[in-house]
């Protein structure tokens, strides 16, 4: 009886691990898609200073 309860506390706890797992692995997969365009973003923000930057050089 307590083996069989053991393993269904181990089996229990196997597929807990294995969603948190998944969950994570797909939450750090949005992570990286969020940097990635956050990086785009802000380089196009840097572009836009720069031209401004030079705009104002100019006047």
């Amino acid at each position: 009886m307590i083996n069989s309860n053991t393993d269904k506390d181990k089996q229990h706890l196997v597929s807990y691990l294995d969603d948190l797992e998944n969950n994570l692995s797909r939450q750090l997969h949005q992570l990286n898609n969020v940097t990635q365009k956050m990086q785009g973003v802000l380089s196009a923000l840097e572009k836009v200073s720069e031209r401004r930057q030079q705009q104002q050089k100019n006047l």
